[in-house]
């Protein structure tokens, strides 16, 4: 029944339409060039790795034109610039073109998926559930493999391309720049192109149909090909696979765009993605977006057993792509709890209504199950985390039989425990009889089930629902409220009106017992498993059972309007425990989803990395006597010790500079004595478009700055909601175990790269004298608050001065000498302001093996900077 549903589902997002159109039949193969390559191969040199070929393909002629685009999309255009290569489109974008054009002509879709999620600007940056089928001879990007055999037709750059030499720094109409031997166009420059390939790294002698990865890895890196108007010619080259930033799906730049290919794989080679959980056949059917619209939040964690594996299994919502992630243990688990502040889980080894000897176990909600703790108890069953007092108890049953035989009941007992510091207390006795439905906080009401519903108000035990039959048995933390299943007696069916059948309704009790609402099941199935939502009024948690019985779906259910959502499906999921992120904070009203929310899924590089920075920043501020800001110069060449920390990100502005100096440091950091900063000259160009990104991208930013950046004191939560927000991907995780530094391998300096017009300065130099007058602004500020900066211009490549052009981005080295002069005037008239100029003009000291590339210090670079920079602060503080 599962299987049809999820195929029907499928056949229905991935199929075109059945009626036909000769002319767009006609046009199914317009525009490509087909290539065989069937016994043929290429080389991926980046993974050492020779991919052959068992079929022929076709790929097109040229890059998607903004024309093309926007006719099939229904974006406008400009029509001067109509038959550029369409740009600044995510991987998702032009994973909906390809289908759409797969539609026109009458073909299955190649890439299915369940929803899609846009940002402000109607960019598509997440596709849930995206899957593709390499047996569809649909639409789709090429994979790595195929885009090296056509652009190996004939490859030259320097002759048939537009680069950084001839462009003028811009896209030009595609096929002006000629043709290879393919007669394809603008495989070399012009703009870079989106693959089909999830990036992998995996060495292997020879690989039939290489596809790249299986699944994502930890950055949800995507290959990008080509090169573009940006680079130069000698710098493009068949083995790149990047972009000077971490390329992700939702990324989209002026110089990024794609082209479209053709042909089916019956055989295709994935490489195994590296840091990816397997999601071990659960399937997830909802995402973050969905789940903020039902519950006005998106702060919630899901933990289940999978009785397949008899496992617990977990899902955290903060994420772009929820994955159901499995802890692996030999221990059967059952009746997973989540922990109050959402770190840990609580399980036992017997389920409900089965008698026998029962452990129960507290561990990490992680993929680990890391420091895993059992209750040294002769028998402990069906664990619920409670808080009375300020302190936080497990509250479990003695034994998991029924209570139907109220002796036999009675002979068991009702427990707590305090849970601290990862280690149990010592346990208490509450009641006699097992409640395994949950006692208040205040100890007033207890309820249990399995079999009937028995409940204890104010030390009086009572038999409630006329003693029919009952189960699943839930008391709210939050009303008092029980839940519970019943199995379609006289007393349900005379308050619904109607009969219904076993477990087809959820039923909602008050403090006496009496039924409140109820809640009927989605057609086709039954309830079971059901929980309360923690955290969360009036939510409850269930399995949704189909006709075979099977427990194939689990689902949130609103017992207030009846609404159920589905959240997840499998073969066998229960006692599912859903948990919302309710911390109390006591001394401001705070927006849950605003406050400390520093990234938001699908966030860029930067995003993510000031995710980190913002967090090393509120958790350290007592501490912090250096605070370094700046670009990815910084961010590889800064080494914080105890007293600092390494806020550089990439794509960085002298604007968003002085924003975090001016707004945070100041306001929040008492032992701040040096500010160290970037100059990046060459990026002067800029001028607050990466600071407006990055203040747009998030809603922490913004909320800081309603609340006067929180200069009266930050509310006593504050550091905790920071570090219970949305988490940066896994990859950029270790930014907090180094204080902010990436450490960078060395590759040497290279070839030096230009990557945009050096002579910008001569052309508009009111942009540097916009920058001098901010600098200037700044450092008189920080004078003022008797604060020391000291501003480096990082070493770039030293062959830039074979070259005209000061630096990776310009400006020209005439303009560059400029603007170090009017830099050292600023040291003159500043006091408080020092130039480290580790640069000088291409003629430094900093050696190749200290470099990672044209513009980045290698770790042994970082070293070399900070013991200049540290003799530098010692003679300072002498002053």
């Amino acid at each position: 029944m599962r299987f049809l549903l999820l195929s029907i589902f499928f056949f229905l997002i991935s199929c075109a339409n059945e009626a036909s159109d000769a002319d767009d039949i006609s046009d199914a193969f317009e525009g490509l060039a087909r290539l065989k390559a069937t016994g043929d191969s290429v080389q991926l040199e980046s993974m050492h790795l020779t991919a052959k070929f068992t079929y022929d393909f076709y790929v097109g002629e040229h890059e998607v034109t903004e024309r093309e685009y926007a006719e099939l999309m229904g974006e406008k255009f400009s029509a001067a610039d109509s038959n550029k290569p369409v740009v600044d489109v995510t991987f998702y974008d032009a994973v909906l073109y390809a289908n759409e054009l797969s539609k026109k002509v009458k073909l299955d879709t190649f890439y299915a998926y369940r929803t899609v999620l846009r940002d402000d600007e109607n960019h598509a940056v997440y596709l849930e559930d995206l899957r593709r089928d390499f047996t569809n001879d649909g639409y789709r990007l090429p994979t790595e493999a195929e885009w090296i055999f056509a652009a190996s037709q004939g490859w030259n750059p320097k002759k048939n391309a537009w680069t950084s030499e001839n462009s003028n720094y811009e896209s030009h109409a595609v096929c002006s720049a000629g043709k290879n031997a393919a007669g394809i166009c603008d495989m070399a420059g012009n703009v870079a192109e989106w693959t089909n390939d999830w990036l992998a790294e995996w060495n292997d002698t020879t690989v039939v149909n290489f596809a790249g990865a299986g699944s994502p890895n930890s950055l949800n890196e995507i290959v990008l090909k080509g090169g573009s108007f940006r680079n130069a010619a000698a710098n493009i080259n068949l083995k790149s696979r990047g972009d000077i930033y971490t390329v992700t799906p939702a990324m989209y730049a002026n110089y990024v765009g794609f082209r479209v290919a053709r042909g089916a794989l019956l055989q295709t080679s994935f490489a195994p993605a590296s840091e990816i959980k397997a999601d071990y056949h659960i399937s997830m059917l909802t995402d973050y977006k969905k789940l903020r619209t039902v519950l006005g939040t998106y702060r919630a964690k899901l933990a289940f057993r999978d009785d397949e594996t008899q496992r617990i299994g977990f899902v955290d919502f903060l994420s772009s792509s929820p994955r159901a992630i499995e802890i692996k243990d030999t221990l059967d688990a059952y009746h997973p709890a989540i922990s109050p502040d959402g770190k840990r889980v609580a399980f036992c080894t017997k389920p409900e209504g089965i008698s026998g000897k029962s452990a129960l176990y507290v561990r990490d909600l992680n993929s680990d199950g890391s420091n895993l703790v059992k209750l040294d108890v002769e028998s402990a069953a069906i664990p619920r985390w409670r808080i009375v007092a300020g302190d936080t108890e497990i509250v479990y049953v003695s034994s998991t039989g029924n209570n139907a035989n109220e002796t036999d009941w009675k002979k068991e007992s009702t427990w707590s425990v305090k849970f601290s510091g990862g280690k149990f207390g010592t346990p208490r006795k509450l009641f006699d009889g097992t409640y395994n439905g949950g006692v208040s906080s205040d100890g007033r009401l207890a309820v249990s089930g399995a079999r009937l519903l028995r409940a204890n108000v104010d030390g009086e035990q009572r038999l409630w629902y006329g003693g029919e039959q009952a189960c699943n048995v839930s008391l709210s933390d939050s009303t008092s409220e029980t839940l519970f299943l019943d199995f379609g007696g006289a007393i349900g069916a005379e308050f619904v009106g109607s009969s219904y059948d076993v477990h087809e309704r959820i039923l909602v009790a008050d403090t006496a017992g009496s039924l409140l609402r109820t809640v009927p099941a989605p057609s086709g199935y039954a309830f079971d498993h059901s929980e309360w939502v923690h955290g969360k009024k009036d939510f409850a948690v269930a399995t949704l059972t189909d006709m075979d019985g099977a427990h194939s779906k689990i689902a949130l259910v609103n017992t207030r309007d009846s609404n159920v959502t589905d959240l997840a499906a499998g073969a066998e999921l229960w006692h599912p425990d859903l948990w919302v992120d309710g911390l109390n904070v006591s001394d401001f009203e705070l927006d849950l989803d605003s406050a400390g929310v520093y990234l938001l899924p699908n966030g860029t590089e930067p995003q993510n990395q000031m995710r980190v920075k913002m967090e090393l920043f509120w958790c350290n501020k007592d501490s912090i006597e250096v605070l370094a800001l700046g670009s990815s110069r910084i961010l590889h060449g800064f080494i914080p010790d105890a007293k600092s920390i390494n806020m550089g990100h990439s794509s960085n502005d002298m604007s968003l500079i002085y924003y975090i100096a001016e707004n945070y440091a100041w306001n929040h950091l008492p032992r701040l004595k040096t500010l160290v900063i970037s100059v990046d000259i060459d990026n002067w160009q800029t001028i607050e478009v990466y600071r407006d990104q990055m203040l747009a991208a998030a809603p922490g930013y913004l909320y800081d700055a309603n609340h006067g950046f929180w200069k009266e004191g930050l509310p006593k939560d504050f550091v905790s909601l920071v570090q219970s927000s949305y988490p940066a991907s896994q990859g950029y995780q270790n930014l907090r175990e180094t204080k902010g530094f990436a450490e960078l391998p060395g590759s040497g300096w290279g070839d030096p790269i230009i990557e945009s017009d050096y002579q910008w300065a001569e052309k508009n130099p009111e942009k540097v004298e916009i920058q001098l007058k901010a600098l200037r602004n700044f450092l008189a500020l920080a004078e003022s608050k008797e604060i020391r900066v000291i501003g480096v211009l990082f070493p770039q490549n030293p062959r830039y001065k074979e070259t005209d052009s000061w630096g990776r981005y310009g400006p020209s080295r005439s303009a560059a000498k400029n603007i170090i002069d009017s830099l050292r005037a600023c040291e003159k008239q500043f006091l408080n302001f020092s130039l480290m100029d580790e640069n000088k003009m291409g003629y430094h000291d900093y050696a190749d093996s200290t470099a990672a590339n044209t513009d980045h210090l290698a770790s042994a670079g970082a070293r070399q900077f900070m013991s200049r920079l540290d003799s530098l602060t010692q003679l300072l503080y002498q002053k």
